[in-house]
């Protein structure tokens, strides 16, 4: 896929996309110069999602990698 392609391809999506802190995110990523080097902007969903999954870690609420390589191998059997 040529430069251009991807420019009209990336135009188009972003074109069907109605969620205001999703535009926002992309107007972030695209304009900032040193992205490795700038701080990560979260928005405040994001913010509050993480702050729930801390939540529920700290309470023991998660599985551990073995355990979902067993449930997804169980599942694939079915």
């Amino acid at each position: 896929m040529s430069t251009q392609e991807i420019k009209v391809l990336l135009k188009e999506n972003i074109d069907n996309i109605d969620d205001k802190e999703f535009l926002e995110f992309l107007n972030n990523l695209i304009t900032e110069e040193d992205t490795e080097s700038a701080p990560l902007k979260l928005t405040p969903e994001q913010e509050r999602r993480i702050e729930k999954s801390i939540q529920g870690i700290e309470r023991g609420e998660f599985f551990t990698n073995e355990e979902v390589e067993k449930m997804v191998s169980e599942w694939l059997k079915k």
